[in-house]
């Protein structure tokens, strides 16, 4: 049967009727058996072969004569009516599996485009009654997708009621009840069907937050009405009592249902289940709805807040998040924010940093719920030090949007008297730091500040600005003197450009570099472009990635250049004299700098990888050539990885259409001709072409458009397109925010057992965080490599990495407290613990092993 639905789905993509109709045909003999599992997959082909629109294909006709619905051959075509009756006619299947697959197979239908009948809204109602789970939760499917495709048709609210309400509005009120399913799983895509539903009208959204019983979607007679129907009646009262009532309403009770809520109080069950996918799944839909809904948003927020109280930490985040996402346009109450500035107490630090981000997007009303946020805050830096970077981004976010508001509190935060010279507070404590940076964001939006500041203040904006750019903005300060008290300003984009141009004009003068000037000035003028593309990338750090590949790819171009016409070049041929020590320097050097060219750099163009590749080859061909003429040791190993490098290298122009530049097409044409690619043979045929790198401009950049590369220096894409940024090319790179390395006592810990250090980093541009390694450096020149978790990196709101974990370090007994470096590093070739690249200077930490002490 698949080989027959293989057949079916090929022959309607070719348009081949004659054997689709035939495919069709088998799937109606099949329909007719006993099986459950042949009916269920002849259902589901039927609805993936069945024709979108009103073409013809075989015709079928249900037969019900017997308990086995099936569909019999009429006159050789089909319509996709009759197909939805059969459907329909096994949604009532005794099998449940049978009825799950002919609910699904609508679905495959709605997602094929194919417009479903309302008739099937009944049907998939019913569904949701049913004694299986299974097909509850796919009935719950089709009655969304038929209310996103009929949600205008009027349907009565209950039966026998007579009232007409949207269908729309009526799929959310049976959606909304099954909260009260026994199953988690369906109360979970209750909860995430919900949150699709944005176009239910407002009465019925705002009831899933009300918990008052409705009238079970029956119509509320009006008291007019009832008096009408009671005089109708002949009712009065017995007058056994004064100004007795007439009789009542009879109520039935087999028409009062206690279970059945329609929207009612959704959300305030869904919020409080038992289990926390439910409350996730609820969260995430009262989301979408606020989003949505204004007046909805604004009566939700006190639900929102209450989850803050959660016992699991996810649904603490996840409401952190919605409440996020709805601040932004409404304002929290002063009691809201009390139960919102608890959660800075928490012991999860995601928790409280996941709050900071929240409290940057909250409206503030009033000055004393600013002072609150605060103060709480101060609380948490003085509880948590770690969190001061997230503490020190809120505030400067609670001073940008209330500049106003903050003005109020000058006075306070800064303990300014009006009569008493205080004394001045201390530029290095957190906590006055934190205080000067609410304050100076607040002042770029209140000019009314400046005046209030002591002088002392502005002198320490001065400190703040050029340590903590990004936390402190520009401004020019006014002294008492008349004199401006101004702090550097941020690059603008003009400057920006003029040292892009200065970048471009260096390469230039490498790219017009004489071929006929000797050796020495050849160097001289090599050496001078690195030394201006190292002071860029000091001074412009948008494009320091830039200015560091061209940097270290110019650097070996003449590093390898000057191997080839060094005097100990020529005397390797003879037997008696070695390769000297400085010589491998020089190459552990180079291929040290050519693994930071390959693993370090993202958003290099394939012109630009393929130089990379080609530098590569030079240095597995100079290297294969100085072990051969200079060591007895085997090359067989550097000859494989030689030829390895060309393969690869000739994939790669090959997919990206490249042209190779003249030294490789030269390496190409000498190894086609060799027989035999022994190393001896691969060196005497590799040998001379490096020698011809001495007499030859090797550090041109080619300036064609064709993708010809004629020099062998990196490809920069401005030569073709002048609008093209170099901004593109990053470089990756870790901070380590702590350890902070400035210890001034030794953690004390007892000889052979570990003690743990907490390691807080953030990694930038890292394109594999399974690369990284955290390097450790003993005093006595031991050093080891620290696997991180998967689960300690965690993806940051501005596209990096951040790494938090604990390293364990120990050793046996020192004499006297020393220092361990802790590093971040990229590993790029497993197996090989040498093969790293550092990502940032290591840290210094302070620890002093202690002897055991001897027990009495």
């Amino acid at each position: 049967m698949d080989a027959v639905v293989a057949v079916g789905e090929h022959a309607m993509k070719a348009d081949d009727r004659p054997t689709h109709n035939r495919c069709l045909r088998i799937l109606e003999c099949s329909l007719s058996d006993t099986s459950h599992l042949v009916k269920s997959r002849v259902l589901t082909w039927l609805a993936k072969l069945v024709p979108a629109s009103s073409e013809t294909a075989p015709s079928f006709r249900t037969s019900r004569s017997s308990s086995t619905q099936t569909i019999e051959q009429v006159d050789n075509t089909v319509t996709l009516s009759q197909v939805l009756t059969t459907l329909t006619i096994h949604t009532r299947h005794q099998e449940p599996r049978v009825r799950t697959a002919a609910l699904e197979a609508a679905l495959i239908l709605h997602r094929r485009s194919v417009p479903l009948d309302v008739s099937l809204y009944a049907e998939a109602i019913r569904g949701l009654n049913d004694d299986f789970e299974c097909v509850r939760m796919v009935s719950m499917k089709l009655v969304v997708a038929l209310a996103q495709l009929h949600g205008r048709e009027l349907v009565e609210s209950a039966p026998g009621s007579g009232e007409k309400i949207s269908l729309y509005d009526h799929a959310f009120a049976n959606i909304c009840q099954m909260i009260n399913d026994g199953c988690m799983n369906v109360r979970v895509l209750a909860a995430q069907l919900l949150g699709s539903m944005l176009d239910v009208s407002p009465g019925f959204l705002e009831q899933t937050l009300d918990k008052k019983l409705m009238s079970n979607l029956r119509r509320k007679a009006s008291a007019h009405e009832r008096q009408r129907e009671a005089f109708q009646a002949g009712e009065w009262s017995s007058g056994q009592k004064w100004q007795d009532d007439a009789p009542r309403e009879k109520v039935d009770e087999e028409t009062v249902s206690l279970i059945n809520q329609g929207a009612c109080g959704f959300f305030v069950h869904a919020l409080e289940d038992e289990f926390l996918e439910v409350r996730l799944a609820s969260l995430e839909s009262l989301c979408n709805l606020a989003i949505k809904s204004a007046s909805f948003a604004s009566q939700s927020l006190d639900f929102v807040v209450d989850m803050f109280n959660d016992e699991i930490e996810e649904v603490r985040l996840k409401a952190i998040d919605v409440l996020e996402k709805m601040g932004h346009a409404h304002v929290l109450r002063d009691d809201q924010l009390d139960t919102v500035l608890a959660v800075l107490k928490d012991f999860s630090m995601y928790t409280r940093e996941a709050l900071h981000r929240m409290l940057c997007c909250c409206r503030l009303r009033t000055a004393t719920s600013l002072n609150s946020c605060i103060e709480a805050l101060l609380e948490n830096l003085r509880m948590y030090p770690q969190d001061r970077k997230s503490i020190y981004r809120c505030l400067m976010r609670l001073g940008e949007r209330n500049p106003h508001i903050t003005l109020a509190l000058v006075p306070k935060l800064l303990n300014i008297h009006p009569y008493l010279d205080l004394p001045e507070p201390d530029v290095e404590d957190r906590r006055y730091m934190a205080i000067l940076i609410v304050i100076f964001n607040a002042a770029a939006g209140c000019a009314t500040m400046l005046p209030l500041l002591e002088e002392h203040t502005l002198r320490h904006y001065i400190y703040l600005r050029d340590s903590m750019p990004h936390l402190v903005p520009y401004l020019e300060l006014p002294l008492k003197n008349g004199q401006i008290l101004a702090a550097s300003k941020t690059l603008t984009s003009s400057s920006l450009e003029q040292s892009e141009t200065f970048l471009r004009h260096v390469l230039q003068r490498v790219v017009h570099l004489p071929a006929s000037c000797s050796l020495e000035v050849r160097h001289r003028w090599l050496r001078s472009a690195i030394e201006d593309l190292h002071q860029l990338a000091a001074v412009e750090p948008a494009l320091a990635p830039a200015a560091h590949c061209a940097r270290i790819f110019i650097t070996c171009q003449s590093t390898i250049s000057q191997v080839v016409t060094n005097r100990s070049w020529f005397d390797l041929g003879q037997a008696t004299q070695p390769m000297g020590p400085a010589l491998k320097a020089q190459l552990d050097e180079l291929f040290a700098q050519a693994s930071i060219l390959e693993h370090r750099f993202v958003g290099l163009t394939p012109p630009e990888v393929a130089a990379v590749r080609q530098l590569w080859l030079r240095l597995r061909a100079l290297h294969l050539v100085l072990v051969i003429r200079g060591c007895n040791m085997s090359a067989l190993g550097l000859c494989e990885a030689f030829l390895l490098q060309v393969d690869r290298l000739q994939t790669y122009l090959e997919e990206h259409k490249l042209d190779p530049e003249a030294w490789t097409v030269a390496v190409l044409r000498e190894l086609d001709t060799l027989s035999d690619t022994r190393p001896g043979s691969v060196c005497r045929a590799v040998a001379p072409l490096l020698e011809q790198l001495a007499t030859t401009n090797t550090h041109k950049l080619p300036a064609t458009t064709g993708g010809s590369t004629t020099g062998h220096m990196l490809i920069i894409p401005h030569y073709r397109s002048a609008e093209e940024s170099l901004q593109r090319i990053r470089q990756a790179s870790a901070v380590i925010n702590e350890p902070t390395g400035d210890q001034d006592l030794p953690i004390k810990f007892q000889a052979g057992i570990p003690v743990a250090v907490t390691l807080d980093c953030e990694l930038e541009n890292v394109a594999d965080v399974a690369a990284v390694r955290i390097r450790l450096r003993y005093p006595d020149k031991q050093e080891q490599l620290i696997l991180p978790r998967r689960s300690n990196f965690r993806p940051t709101d501005d596209g990096r990495q951040r790494l938090y974990t604990r390293v364990l370090l120990s050793h046996g007994v020192w004499s006297e407290a020393l220092h361990v470096e802790l590093g971040i590093v990229l590993a790029f070739a497993s197996g090989d613990e040498s093969n790293f690249i550092e990502l940032c200077e290591p840290v210094r930490v302070f620890i002093s092993p202690k002897p055991p002490k001897k027990a009495l």
